[in-house]
């Protein structure tokens, strides 16, 4: 970017004190601060001022003058808090609002970043209250609520998306259909001035362009980056931007005066606008930035992120990488004069130097026991960080202090079993390369199994690689020194069955020595089998007669969407005239992936009855969310209606059984207790009380004076176990709730994982409970 640029940038967005970081991404939206005297040098060392406890929330801190803005919960409320600058003393604070909950991974608080203008500070929270308070004292000027007075698309994880000054306006992503993807409000009264855009928005928020004499929004929403005159909403252009992936993200970055980056989860491009700003033009789309929410910086011609957890130096002429670095390992960076400032997943804070030809640390110090999702900021002469649980300043100084080890720069993994003492032989050994060909030679199938400890190896010419098992964060895969190969040991449940690949970067790749592959393409996993896992008999390729899958469409009236559907017809279905009872399953994965195709051509006859079965598409976090009634309309009324009137199925409920998966499982749940009229059957695996469907569940379920369906519940020790998903506690507790209330109640207890690999485990099981084979058509 061009000094005339940030300069302007700095001036549209309102007069900014010298060393402000007034918004998210700093002064100019960047995520960079320039300046004299920040970095005193080429050495310099990072000292803690203050620290203090502070509540669950993903805001940055925004500064300016003394005062240090951010938000956080307590528990029971989410608070918007300012801060002395140089004592962490609180100030003032403002109830926004009742907690938000964290669920689906996700921890309690607010994720927006409060954004200070003119003596007033801009919040929003989660649940959609936005707010103007005064800088001095906290105190209301107005108040606005998105979804509600306000017009806007709900994510699935509520309001992320972070109000910004362009003028006398504060423009907000409102991501509704109907002509409000974006939303200006007067900065004094809080009113609607326009509103533009036919697109929903998630996560992303605007970013103030300055160019040719005028200002331009750039809103990216889910499907296009719109440039808009911010003064009066008219739409200048419009570019299809092409990076979807459901809960998108994205902040444009000026890489240039007319070029910009586009960041998600699955993938990153540089467009180039022309001189007027008119048109569009794609230089080229990678994955070169992917898997983080974490927003790139610019300095001196290149750019510098992470792809998933690595540190990525990445020229924006062309895409091409220039390095890549497990260090230091995080999930946010700013740019402060040359220094690229990053939390690592130790809680370390980072100082690395903004350099295209290598990693190069040059301060680190410990500030938190654990890991950070915001980036840092820095104004009043500190560097602000903090995480779920403290915010700390620290000072740049001049005196450099001994850097904290990169524990993360050489992965530590424990020596278990035979395979651990052949591992210690290797290194003491002088020709390591003869002893690896020749455990290879006797080890052509991976992992190395040895009772419940589980011994992954990889021989091959990369520079880093990782084992991703889950839902886990991936483990760094140790390198015997002066070789190619890598190992990774674990211990693990002898009756488990998970799914696992590699990781080189963050790029999955298959274990190329194990022969069990669940998926395709970029969805292909291996199979973990433990040694006391027994594989059901029906995943191998049937015998028998097969049936056959039908493909359509529905066309639903309450989602304005066309939905494809396929359909299972068993193996008599084209000789006879007779019914079949319905299945549907709420996700098609457990077609494409889970194969149960081929689990019913297995089952069919021997163990199960024939039977329908409709594989419909996922469910969204919106259909799960905000929309759950609506998607239980939609199934009653609209997919079996249309399933009954176009293929021979028994139309008596009690015949029907729904199938659900993690968030599909909640959902059957829902329904089965709210629309019992739906089916007379439901099966639940990876059952989590996710809000708002889950608190409803828990109402429902307290509330219930009979329950008329079946439920067919698996409860696997080794399912869903984080912050907010915690499937086994939550299956247990269900099962209890509605025996209690006297339901008819199916448990089936595993010790799969929550994959399609391992859900499909109980297909038999879960269809023989509702269609044993003795039961007639």
């Amino acid at each position: 970017m061009t000094r005339s640029l940030c300069a302007l940038l700095t001036l549209l967005s309102g007069y900014v004190a010298a060393g402000d970081w007034p918004q998210f991404r700093g002064p100019d939206l960047t995520g960079s601060v320039s300046g004299e005297n920040i970095i005193p040098g080429d050495e310099f060392g990072l000292e803690v001022v203050w620290k203090k406890s502070l509540g669950s929330g993903y805001a940055c801190v925004s500064i300016a003058g003394e005062k240090a803005v951010t938000m956080f919960s307590d528990e029971s409320s989410d608070i918007l808090v300012a801060l002395n600058a140089q004592t962490g003393d609180e100030l003032w604070r403002y109830v926004m609002g009742p907690v938000y909950k964290g669920h689906s991974g996700s921890d309690d608080g607010p994720s927006s970043t409060p954004t200070i203008h003119d003596g007033i500070v801009y919040a929003l929270d989660t649940h959609g209250i936005l707010v103007a308070v005064s800088l001095d004292k906290g105190e209301k000027i107005w108040q606005r609520k998105l979804g509600d007075d306000l017009a806007a698309h709900v994510p699935h994880y509520g309001f992320n998306t972070v109000p910004t000054v362009a003028g006398s306006s504060l423009i907000v992503m409102t991501g509704d259909k109907e002509g409000r993807a974006a939303t200006a409000l007067d900065l004094k009264t809080g009113k609607t001035k326009w509103s533009v855009g036919d697109d929903t928005n998630t996560y992303q928020s605007p970013f103030v362009w300055n160019h040719e004499g005028h200002s331009t929004v750039l809103a990216m929403t889910d499907n296009h980056l719109m440039g808009i005159n911010p003064d009066d909403g008219t739409l200048r252009w419009q570019h299809d931007h092409t990076l979807q992936d459901g809960e998108s993200f994205g902040f444009p970055l000026p890489v240039g005066d007319h070029a910009f980056l586009l960041t998600s989860l699955r993938g990153a491009m540089v467009l180039d606008l022309d001189h007027e700003g008119s048109n569009a033009k794609t230089r080229w789309q990678e994955n070169a930035f992917m898997n983080t929410y974490a927003i790139p910086v610019f300095h001196d011609g290149y750019l510098y992120g992470y792809r998933a957890q690595f540190m990525s130096c990445v020229n924006p002429a062309d895409g091409k990488v220039m390095w890549r670095s497990r260090p230091p390992s995080g999930r946010g960076l700013s740019l402060i004069q040359n220094m690229i400032f990053s939390v690592s997943n130790q809680g370390d804070l980072v100082a690395i130097a903004a350099n295209p030809d290598e990693y190069k640390e040059t301060a680190r110090i410990n500030i938190f026991d654990q890991a950070s999702y915001t980036s840092v900021s820095y104004g009043a002469g500190l560097v602000f960080a903090r995480n779920l649980k403290e915010i700390a300043a620290i000072r740049i100084t001049d005196k450099p202090n001994e850097m904290v080890a990169m524990a993360d720069a050489k992965p530590a993994v424990e020596l278990m079993g035979e395979f651990g003492n052949w591992v210690k032989k290797v290194q003491a050994s002088k020709d390591k390369k003869s002893m690896i060909n020749g455990f290879l030679k006797e080890n052509k199938t991976s992992p190395l199994i040895e009772g419940d400890v589980v011994h992954y190896f990889f021989s091959g010419d990369v520079e880093d690689l990782a084992v991703s098992r889950g839902f886990e964060d991936e483990k760094p895969m140790a390198r015997i020194e002066g070789t190619n190969f890598y190992y990774f040991s674990e211990k693990l449940d002898e009756a488990g069955h998970w799914e696992y690949s590699y990781s080189v970067y963050g790029d999955q790749r298959l274990d190329p020595l194990n022969p069990l592959v669940v998926g395709e393409g970029e969805n292909a996993a291996n199979e973990l089998r433990m040694p006391k896992w027994v594989a059901p008999d029906y995943f191998g390729e049937p015998t028998g007669k097969r049936g056959s899958l039908a493909e359509t469409t529905l066309t639903s009236k309450l989602f304005e969407a066309d939905f494809p559907l396929k359909v299972y017809l068993p193996p008599s279905y084209g000789s006879s005239d007779s019914q079949y009872p319905l299945v549907v399953v709420t996700h098609e994965s457990m077609l494409s992936t889970g194969k149960m195709d081929r689990a019913l051509d297995n089952l069919i006859g021997k163990e199960i009855a024939e039977v329908i079965v409709a594989f419909a598409p996922r469910i969204t976090g919106e259909q799960a969310g905000p929309r759950r009634d609506d998607y239980l309309a939609y199934l009653g009324d609209e997919l079996i209606p249309f399933i009954n009137e176009n293929y021979r199925t028994k139309k008596d409920p009690s015949t029907r059984l729904v199938m659900g998966y993690g968030r599909s499982a909640l959902l059957s749940a829902y329904a089965g207790l709210k629309r019992p009229d739906i089916a007379g059957n439901f099966s639940i695996q990876s059952f989590v009380y996710m809000p708002p469907a889950g608190e409803d569940t828990k109402t429902m379920l307290g509330e219930a004076t009979a329950i008329t369906p079946r439920f067919i519940v698996e409860v696997s020790t080794n399912d869903y176990d984080f912050p907010g998903f915690q499937a086994e506690a939550d299956s247990r507790d269900l099962v209890a709730q509605l025996t209690a209330k006297g339901a008819k109640v199916t448990q089936l207890d595993t010790a799969g994982s929550p994959s399609w690999s391992g859900w499909r485990g109980s297909v038999g099981r879960i269809l023989k409970a509702v269609y044993p084979v003795a039961q007639t058509n």
